[in-house]
């Protein structure tokens, strides 16, 4: 990265240490389901990945974009699996193929185009633009996740504790 005067191997260094923090996010994430729930907790690691991601778009200082790199890696990445487990759990047994597949797939589709247009913006000389735009994103996803998944998570649990109580 000219920017950032980055060689390969550091670069390397800030990818390897990003994906060893997620085995930390790993660790953390039952805690943070047990102690918020797994809507609350998706909603939150996408919030806390914001600030990250801005700093990694206006930073010129190689360690400062490294750890913010890290971080929002690291925060991103740790609503994966809360978000698939409890997609399962919402949605009947004979279904789960089909919506682990159409999240996958609408997932890897919407990486695809959003970095083709990012990389053309960024061509043009609009470096900054699918940053925010990503942000603003984020933010949405959020904040959509929570409102339309809460009351589900809402109903599962007091389900839970129905069949638990008649055990």
């Amino acid at each position: 990265n000219k920017m950032l005067a980055a060689t390969p191997g550091q670069i390397g260094l800030i990818f390897a240490i990003a994906q060893a923090s997620m085995a930390v996010g790993a660790i953390a994430v039952p805690y943070l389901v047990s102690r918020i729930g797994k809507v609350r907790t998706v909603s939150l690691t996408y919030l806390l990945s914001i600030p990250f991601l801005i700093v990694l778009a206006i930073s010129t200082n190689l360690y400062v974009a490294g750890a913010a790199y890290i971080l929002r890696m690291l925060f991103m990445n740790m609503s994966m699996p809360i978000a698939n487990s409890f997609s399962m759990e919402i949605v009947h047994s004979e279904e789960m193929a089909s919506v682990s597949s159409l999240t996958s797939m609408g997932n890897y589709v919407a990486i695809a185009i959003s970095s083709y247009i990012a990389g053309m913006l960024m061509s043009y000389g609009s470096y900054l633009l699918p940053y925010m735009a990503t942000c603003l994103i984020y933010l949405a996803t959020a904040g959509l996740y929570f409102k339309f998944f809460r009351k589900y998570e809402e109903r599962h649990r007091e389900r839970a504790r129905a069949k638990a109580t008649t055990q």
